[in-house]
C-alpha cells in the first residue's frame, strides 16, 4: 500500500493492490471480486483475523502444556484400558 495523501479527519488515500486486499481478508489469489470505486472495506477486519489465529495458538499451545503435565498419567491408563480390552477379546474378565 502506497500513502497518496491525506483526505478529511487525517483519513489516507491510498493506492493499495488487489492481492493486497486478498491477503488482509484471507482471500485465496482470484477469490477476492473485482472492486469498484467507492466500494468500502474495513481493514480493522484483517487485524480481528490474524487476533483471532494468534488467540487460537495461544490456546493451543497452553492446551499442550497442560497435557505434558499428566502425559504420562494418560498413556499409563491408556495401556491399562488397552490391557482389559485384548482381555476380553481373548475371553478374558473385562
Amino acid at each position: 500500500m502506497k500513502i497518496l495523501g491525506e483526505g478529511e479527519g487525517g483519513n489516507y488515500i491510498c493506492e493499495i493492490s488487489h492481492t493486497e486486499f486478498e491477503k488482509v481478508f484471507n482471500k485465496y489469489y482470484g477469490d477476492l471480486r473485482k472492486l469498484s470505486v467507492g466500494d468500502e472495506f474495513n481493514l480493522g477486519n484483517g487485524y480481528d483475523f490474524r487476533r483471532d489465529i494468534q488467540d487460537v495458538c495461544k490456546q493451543m499451545t497452553d492446551t499442550i502444556d497442560s497435557f505434558r503435565q499428566v502425559q504420562d498419567s494418560l498413556f499409563a491408563f491408556a495401556k491399562v484400558v488397552g490391557n482389559i480390552t485384548e482381555s476380553a477379546s481373548k475371553g478374558g474378565k473385562p
